[in-house]
């Protein structure tokens, strides 16, 4: 994948298998207001519609998701309001 050029080198410890995700490092203590558990790795998506298109910001997406990641940082200044429809689309389509 092209996106794996520019992504943060942390994502591919991002998996259940890694020493950084066992025990404390990726459970939930953050509660949102609705009672929802939120990850404490937060993925931000300034690069969704810029340095990555649809299908690339589709596949960090569901890198994160599959690593447990469900707490995304997103704005509407970030790629011009692209990075907010890409993670809702992503999300939609979960």
């Amino acid at each position: 994948m092209d996106w794996v050029k520019f992504r943060p080198p942390w994502i591919l410890r991002l998996s259940w298998a890694s020493p950084l995700c066992h025990d404390r490092a990726m459970t939930k203590p953050l509660i949102a207001a609705d009672g929802t558990p939120s990850s404490v790795f937060c993925f931000g998506t300034m690069q969704f519609g810029g340095r990555a298109d649809e299908a690339e910001s589709r596949a960090m997406y569901d890198a994160c998701r599959d690593a447990g990641v469900n707490f995304f940082d997103t704005a509407h200044v970030y790629t011009g309001g692209l990075s907010e429809i890409y993670l809702g689309q992503c999300a939609k389509h979960e």
